[in-house]
């Protein structure tokens, strides 16, 4: 059940329109109507709008439908309340959804690009913020660092869009660790779970 204090996600979709889980933390709440606080910057909801929340209960990953009600705060945070519609339903192949990771600090090299900013994250992709100019369908060598394991794979250019601070943001699909031989996308997937349920602990307060 939802309470005060617990952590979740909220799905807001990409520019590409895949689903992306954004962290965020209840701060208020009665049962039925709760308010919710977002952790990153730049989004925004509209009231009347449906959302999915996704958390943790009894051990389970679960999605719940809500609609927004009110939006109470725009910035630097993200804060509305909302109603929850239906009963939670599990989610379990977490892994494929992507986890925004712009709070995090994470950085990959790409091609030619040392530290470029990682942005989110899922099992079959990643997006990244960018100075290069690289055009959608090039393929590049990825390579990225985490928890002392270096993971190195290709990826295709799927997408891209300028940013306000004027840096290209790219999605990127990655190929498969079967057919390339070599680890990016187990690394894709080490990150993705681990971010997860490191965002939700420490949402919740729990680390």
């Amino acid at each position: 059940m939802l309470g005060v204090g617990h952590g979740c996600f909220v799905n807001f979709p990409s520019a590409s329109r895949e689903r992306v889980l954004h962290q965020a933390r209840i701060i208020a709440g009665d049962g039925k109507r709760y308010t919710v606080e977002c952790a990153e910057y730049e989004l925004s909801v509209e009231p009347e709008e449906h959302k999915l929340l996704f958390y943790n209960l009894r051990r389970n990953f679960v999605q719940h439908p809500i609609v927004v009600i009110e939006v109470l705060e725009t910035g630097p945070h993200l804060v509305f309340t909302f109603e929850t519609t239906g009963s939670p339903a599990s989610a379990q192949s977490r892994e494929f959804f992507r986890v925004s990771t712009v709070v995090s600090g994470m950085h990959v090299d790409v091609g030619p690009e040392a530290d470029c900013q990682l942005l989110d994250v899922s099992v079959n992709g990643l997006s990244i913020a960018a100075n290069g100019d690289y055009k959608i369908g090039r393929i590049l060598i990825v390579r990225i660092h985490f928890e002392g394991k270096d993971y190195t794979g290709t990826a295709r250019i799927q997408g891209a869009r300028r940013l306000p601070d004027n840096r290209m943001r790219y999605g990127m699909l990655c190929f498969s660790d079967a057919l390339s031989g070599e680890n990016l996308q187990a690394g894709l997937r080490q990150i993705t779970m681990t971010m997860q349920r490191k965002q939700l602990k420490r949402l919740s307060g729990t680390v």
